[in-house]
């Protein structure tokens, strides 16, 4: 027994009725419909990465201000120092290994992408001691991006740490 074919195998005609393929104005879409709708969707998209722009730094310094504060409690809690070495785009968590001497644990490596860090007087590092204070407090880096929004990152000698906007 043949299965029962409800279009009598008329299937280019079921497809020619549809409103979205048929090329006749009594249903579906015209071109300037969907055009209008494509403008106001790139329309909203452009205001909403306008509007996001200057958060992805300032989301950057928030991020380097807890790493700062996850070094300091690290330092505490192993009763030894902890360095955070700031590079052009990334910074490094050092641990002291009390048994060399020297910063050679590695904590973490944080990369910020194309933004850009910059600190002072070419001194790229923060140590924090056991005490949870710094050794060099100053501010500690500045996150840029290519348009010129910049945060700083400060650190003060008790072991404060706080981010302020520059731009």
């Amino acid at each position: 027994m043949k299965p029962l074919d409800p279009n009598n195998g008329k299937i280019t005609e079921t497809f020619s009725r549809c409103p979205l393929v048929s090329g006749d104005s009594s249903g579906g879409y015209s071109l300037l419909e969907l055009m209008v709708v494509l403008g106001i969707m790139a329309i909203t998209a452009a205001i909403t990465f306008t509007l996001n722009d200057g958060y992805r730094v300032r989301s950057a310094a928030m991020d380097a201000r807890a790493n700062l504060m996850r070094a300091k409690s690290l330092a505490i809690k192993e009763n030894t120092k902890v360095k955070v070495t700031f590079n052009t785009h990334s910074y490094l968590i050092d641990m002291l290994d009390k048994t060399t001497g020297t910063f050679s644990k590695r904590i973490d490596r944080i990369s910020v992408g194309t933004l850009t860090i910059t600190y002072p007087n070419n001194d790229n590092t923060i140590t924090f001691t056991a005490l949870g204070s710094v050794d060099n407090a100053r501010p500690a880096c500045t996150i840029s991006d290519i348009k010129g929004r910049r945060w700083e990152v400060h650190t003060k000698p008790a072991g404060r740490i706080w981010i302020e906007k520059r731009s």
